[in-house]
């Protein structure tokens, strides 16, 4: 199962819940894409009525490392072609609706794309060390949240700024 995280800076339980209400959606989404890009944008709509000041960050989505994963979980879905293709969903959300886009897979994925096995406990979930490489490439993807409010184009890790 993946989760995707859309935080704002400035937290409050009306964000808070809006982010359960998209895992729900996420684990929910599965062959659905029209539901699943719906579902987010709407959430972000949310957000923004809410904090309209708030700088929104999704993450993408990290590969998985197939051999563990399928051991402890078979599901058909669960596959890197599927990564690959919610993460392009986000992308396509995020630039519609003038959110960051992080892309932590690129810092998580070994040289073949996908969660090298030292890196992953069960394909899946991270060990401690790729938990601690997330954290450090979150600190040093952020965006000036003066240039974010005034629509500079972020969707992108490229744009963004330590």
């Amino acid at each position: 199962m993946w989760w995707v995280i859309i935080k704002a800076v400035r937290w409050s339980p009306v964000t808070n819940s809006s982010v359960n209400s998209i895992r729900a959606t996420l684990v929910l989404g599965y062959g659905n894409d029209s539901a699943f890009t719906d579902a987010f944008s709407q959430a972000v709509d949310e957000i923004r009525a809410r904090q309209p000041e708030a700088v929104l960050y999704i993450q993408s989505l990290v590969p998985i490392e197939p051999e563990k994963a399928h051991a402890t979980n078979p599901a058909s879905w669960l596959n890197n072609d599927n990564v690959a293709r919610y993460n392009e969903l986000l992308r396509q959300v995020c630039a519609d609706k003038g959110v960051v886009y992080v892309d932590v897979a690129s810092a998580l994925a070994g040289e073949t794309g996908v969660l090298p096995a030292e890196g992953t406990t069960d394909g899946i979930h991270f060990t401690r060390s790729w938990y601690e490489k997330w954290y450090a490439y979150l600190k040093t993807h952020t965006v000036d949240p003066a240039e974010y409010a005034a629509g500079q184009p972020v969707a992108e890790t490229e744009e963004m700024s330590e």
